[in-house]
Order: structure tokens, then sequence, then C-alpha cells
């Protein structure tokens, strides 16, 4: 069985002035024939679960629903 990377979610903990805690979602990307998998869905969910095991119960996501050129 091979095993290939076919998507990324990176994202911080920072604090803001209008929120003690949050967890950013800064870049989210899935390769292209990885799509429509539930590939995105999955990394939002752990994104989504370290935020809740790091007590950062904010989450900040910005999404470009155009993918950009590479």
């Amino acid at each position: 069985m091979t095993r290939q990377t076919v998507g990324i979610a990176h994202y911080l903990f920072h604090r803001t002035i209008w929120m003690k805690d949050a967890c950013y979602l800064q870049d989210l990307f899935v390769n292209e024939a990885a799509r429509g998998h539930g590939v995105a869905r999955a990394l939002i969910e752990r994104v989504a679960q370290s935020a809740r095991g790091a007590e950062r119960p904010q989450r900040e996501y910005c999404v470009e629903r155009t993918p950009l050129p590479v």
C-alpha cells in the first residue's frame, strides 16, 4: 500500500482583541484528484478537534471558493 499526502490544513492558535483564544485555519488544500471524497471535511474536523482539545472554543475560517491557479 502506498501512502500519499492528499491534503493539508495549516492552522494556529492566537489571541485577538475581540476573542480571548481562537483557532485560525489559515490554509486548506486538497489535491484535485482527491476532492469530493471527504478529505477537506476530515481535515477541518481534525482542526476543530484540536481546538476543542486545546480549549479554544472559537474557530475562525476564511474560505476562498475558487481554487487559486498553481
